[in-house]
C-alpha cells in the first residue's frame, strides 16, 4: 500500500509554537489546575494563544483569568495592521486583546466545525470550504470572522489550541470562496488581505494558507499574492517569535514556480536575509 507522504500545510497543520501554548500543553499533560494564570513574556505573542488559554480555563473551571505581562513591544508594532485594511479581527487596550466580532450563529459555527473536525488535508478542506463559501456567500463574512475568535465546542480528542487553529483555517478557507468577483475587486481579497496584514496572530497564517489555495486555482491572483508575501517579509515584527513565519515561508516556496523573475529574486533575497 502506498501512503501519502506527510507534508506540512498539505497533509497536516503544524501546531502553534507560542511560549504560552508550551506552558498550556504542560499544564494539560500534568493536569495542573490553573484557574488563574499569570505569565511574564519578553515580547507580545498572538492573541489567539491567550484565547486558547482562556478557552481551556473556561472548559476546566467554568471561568477564565489570564494575566500576561509583556516586557517589550516588537517593531513594527504587532498590535496594529501594517497597512490600511477593511477588517480587523483583534483590538488592543495596552497589551490586552479583545475580539472585534461577536459570536457567529450556531448554524454557521457548526458548519465550520464540520470541516475543522476532519483530519487536515489542504485539498480536501479547500473542497469542503468551497461548497460552504459558495452556499453562504458574502453576507456571511462577519460571521466567518466571528467564528475565528469564538470557536464552537471542540471534539474532546482535539486539544483546545489545535482546535482554535483548525477553526481559523477552516473559516479562512471558506472566506476564499464567498464571492466570484474578479480578483482585484473581490470581497475575498479584501477580507483575506486584511487578516494577513492585521495584528500578529495565528489568523495571519490561516489567511496565508487560504490565499495560497486561491493562487493555486487562479493565475490572475498570483503576482498580487506574491507581492503580499514580499510585504510581510519586509515587515516582520522583531524581536521575538512570529506565529505565521513558517506558514509564510512555505507559501513563498510553493509560489516560486509562477512568480515573475523580479519578484522572485526580491523574495529570495528577503528569505535569505531572514535566515541569516
Amino acid at each position: 500500500m502506498f501512503w501519502k507522504r506527510k507534508q506540512p500545510y498539505v497533509t497536516y497543520l503544524p501546531g502553534p509554537a507560542d511560549a504560552t501554548i508550551g506552558i498550556l500543553q504542560q499544564v494539560a499533560k500534568q493536569k495542573t489546575p490553573i484557574p488563574t494564570l499569570k505569565i511574564g513574556l519578553s515580547s507580545l505573542e498572538a492573541p489567539s494563544a491567550r484565547l486558547a488559554i482562556a478557552l481551556f480555563q473556561q472548559e476546566a473551571y467554568g471561568q477564565s483569568q489570564v494575566e500576561i505581562e509583556v516586557a517589550d513591544i516588537q517593531q513594527p508594532d504587532p498590535r496594529v495592521p501594517h497597512r490600511a485594511v477593511d477588517f480587523v479581527l483583534w483590538h488592543y487596550e495596552g497589551t490586552n486583546p479583545t475580539a472585534a466580532y461577536p459570536p457567529p450563529p450556531p448554524e454557521l459555527a457548526d458548519r465550520i466545525a464540520a470541516i475543522a473536525s476532519t483530519p487536515y488535508d489542504l485539498a480536501r478542506w479547500a473542497q469542503q470550504a468551497r461548497r460552504l463559501g459558495q452556499e453562504v456567500g458574502p453576507d456571511a463574512l462577519a460571521h466567518l470572522l466571528g467564528v475565528m475568535v469564538h470557536p464552537p465546542q471542540r471534539p474532546t480528542k482535539i486539544p483546545v489550541w489545535s482546535w482554535l487553529l483548525f477553526v481559523q483555517v477552516a473559516a479562512a478557507f471558506t472566506i476564499a470562496f464567498i464571492d466570484r468577483e474578479r480578483w482585484p475587486h473581490s470581497l475575498r481579497r479584501s477580507a483575506l488581505f486584511s487578516l494577513a496584514c492585521g495584528p500578529m496572530d495565528w489568523s495571519v497564517g490561516a489567511a496565508l494558507l487560504a490565499l495560497q489555495q486561491i493562487a493555486r486555482d487562479d493565475p490572475s491572483s498570483r503576482e498580487d499574492i506574491g507581492q503580499l508575501h514580499r510585504e510581510l517579509l519586509q515587515s516582520l515584527p522583531r524581536p521575538g517569535g512570529i506565529p505565521y513565519l513558517d506558514t509564510l515561508v512555505w507559501c513563498v516556496a510553493d509560489s516560486m514556480p509562477w512568480l515573475s523573475d523580479p519578484l522572485r529574486s526580491q523574495i529570495v533575497r528577503l528569505v535569505r536575509s531572514e535566515a541569516g
